[in-house]
Parts: structure tokens; sequence; C-alpha cells
């Protein structure tokens, strides 16, 4: 089974594609100026043609669907919905956070997901492990970086691309 992987979530997206679980390439997309919606359908293209693969090949999409930014998502979630449409292949929305919590090493068992959203404010999802998989705990937040920072425990294990913003904040003793 071939699948496509698109992720417009953050600043610079990405691109992948599989084949039976395993990864055939990959790209990251133009970060400056989030030019997602100018170059996801051209990255798209070189990336099957870097495969060897058409696109009528691909039998399912794998989309992020956030949080992060609007715009971002927007133009990915597009795509992906048309890519689908044309190609008649399976469209299937992914948890951005989770799929961040997926990376954590086998003995931990919740993290925190943060990313970047706007005002310096920080997006933050709880997840717990549930058998193989992970599962959120309540909505996804969003939470002023020094509030954030001011509730966190020692314990906590946090993961994500918002991990940079804390640098240098003041956590409790």
């Amino acid at each position: 089974m071939i699948v496509l992987g698109i992720d417009t979530s953050g600043m610079a997206g990405s691109i992948a594609l599989m084949r039976r679980g395993e990864l055939l390439a990959e790209r990251q997309l133009a970060q400056a100026g989030r030019r997602h919606a100018r170059t996801l359908v051209a990255e798209l293209a070189n990336l099957f043609a870097e495969c060897g693969l058409r696109t009528d090949q691909c039998e399912a999409i794998a989309i992020s669907v956030g949080p992060g930014s609007f715009t971002g998502l927007r133009v990915g979630v597009v795509c992906a919905k048309t890519f689908a449409y044309v190609t008649g292949c399976q469209l299937t929305p992914v948890d951005t956070f989770e799929a961040v919590a997926a990376g954590a090493p086998d003995g931990v068992n919740r993290v925190a997901v943060i990313d970047l959203a706007q005002r310096g404010d920080l997006f933050v999802g709880e997840y717990r492990r549930d058998g193989d998989h992970w599962v959120r705990s309540g909505d996804i937040t969003i939470q002023p970086t020094d509030a954030y920072a001011a509730t966190f425990k020692p314990e906590q294990r946090v993961v994500g691309p918002g991990l940079g913003r804390l640098r240098g904040t003041t956590f409790p003793d």
C-alpha cells in the first residue's frame, strides 16, 4: 500500500511517501513566508517522480488536522481532499499532537504536547498511552507561555515543536 503523508500544521510543512510501512522519501516544504499554497502541489509531483511512482498509485493519504496554523491546515486539507477525490484513494485525518505523542519513548505513558500559537501563547494537549496508541485527555487549550510554565511539574514529560518557547522561562521550584 502506498501512503502519502501531508503535514502543513506548522511553520514548515512536510510530505512523505511510504510503501508497506517503509519510508520511501520525505521532504520539507519551504518555510519562508509559509509558502505551502505555492509549493505543495509542485513538491508532491516531485516526490512521486523521485520515487518513480504515479499519483494514481497512491492508495491512502494521511493529513494532519491540527492544531496549528489555520491557513497552513486549510491549504493541506484542501490539497489532500482534492488529491483523494481525483485519485480515488482513502483520506485519513491525523491528530497532529497525537502523532507527536506517538514518538515518545516506550517507558513514557503520559506526555504534554506543545506547539506555538499566536501572540506568544502555546497550544497544549495532554495525552496518555492506551495500549498501542495515544489518547488525548481533555481538549487542546491555548495558554500563555508563562502561565503554562508556572504549572509545570518536574515529573512532567513535555514534547513538541513549542519546546523552544520555554527556553529562558522561569519554572516553579
